[in-house]
């Protein structure tokens, strides 16, 4: 959804003053209903909702945020400037070796996709891994 329309980002972002409107409110019951069945407190459904929530809207916030200064960079001199800053000796491997080490395991450019899906199955797993315990008093 945030690819397609990055301009709802600031509108749907998990605040603790939520602005309603009846599309959110649809949305969120639709997100909360599918916790159904699975005898669990409203509070944590809230909490999974929330981590949920937090995480997509972390990673759609660096999507939106690189495709403006994408679109920047490239309507300034400024931008070819920058993007040559990008390649600084302060990445090359002797100043900082972890650093450099994991922008190369990276891959640049950085495919946000592939890393939102494995940082999603994370939370996704981490959501799981807990409502599991919480069944067998663990």
């Amino acid at each position: 959804m945030y690819h397609s329309h990055p301009w709802i980002l600031p509108r749907a972002t998990v605040t603790t003053r939520p602005c309603f409107s009846p599309a959110l409110a649809a949305d969120s019951e639709s997100a909360f209903a599918s916790f159904g069945g699975l005898d669990l407190e409203p509070a944590d459904v809230f909490r999974y909702m929330f981590m949920f929530a937090s995480y997509v809207q972390g990673v759609a916030l660096i999507l939106v945020s690189d495709a403006v200064a994408e679109r920047q960079s490239k309507a300034t001199a400024q931008g070819a400037q920058a993007q040559a800053g990008s390649q600084s000796p302060l990445y090359e491997p002797g100043a900082y070796p972890r650093l450099a080490r994991a922008r190369h395991a990276g891959a640049h450019p950085w495919d946000l996709d592939a890393l939102f899906a494995s940082g999603l199955a994370g939370v996704l797993d981490g959501i799981l891994a807990d409502i599991a315990r919480r069944h067998t008093g663990t």
